[in-house]
């Protein structure tokens, strides 16, 4: 005697169609941190610092003179350091569910800690970052009124921030 059982299979793939947006999402976006929102000058001035130059005092008692920058990378080398931790903490929105929101929130979440590490490179004097230069030009130091890098003589800093962008096709 033979028996014949038939089954019927329901598949839901709507994950993987969820899936699918998040990748998408992943591949088309990406993340910029670092002085984006700032005037030309202080771009300039941060971008000095980032790669090492020549700069002119603007004002103060060597008004006119030039100045060797020495590089400070705030931006790269910060990064650099903590890439490992940047990246566990982008990918925690995707513990429970792959989605386009959490691949949405991982970007915010790399976004968010980038410009944290850049910003902490900065005010700890580059104690998170290797080959800093902790010491300023004795003129500078004048000028400023201080021996903090990457401060103004107001003990201002720049504008660090981020933002998630669509990636240019």
């Amino acid at each position: 005697m033979v028996a014949t059982v038939s089954c019927k299979v329901k598949v839901d793939n709507s994950g993987l169609k969820e899936l699918e947006k998040a990748l998408q999402y992943l591949k088309n976006n990406v993340v910029h941190s670092g002085v984006i929102n700032a005037d030309p000058e202080t771009t300039l001035i941060a971008a000095k610092n980032e790669f090492g130059g020549h700069s002119v005092y603007t004002y103060g008692p060597y008004k006119g003179e030039t100045v060797e920058v020495p590089e400070r990378s705030f931006i790269r080398k910060s990064l650099n350091r903590m890439d490992k931790q940047i990246i566990e903490y982008g990918c925690l929105p995707f513990n429970n569910e792959i989605t386009e929101r959490s691949a949405r929130e991982a970007l915010e979440n790399v976004g968010e800690m980038a410009s944290d590490t850049q910003m902490m490179a900065i005010e700890t004097n580059g104690s998170n970052v290797d080959g800093w230069q902790k010491w300023q030009d004795y003129r500078t130091m004048i000028t400023k009124g201080h021996n903090k890098p990457l401060f103004t003589r107001n003990f201002e800093t720049f504008p660090i921030d981020y933002k998630v962008v669509r990636k240019a096709a």
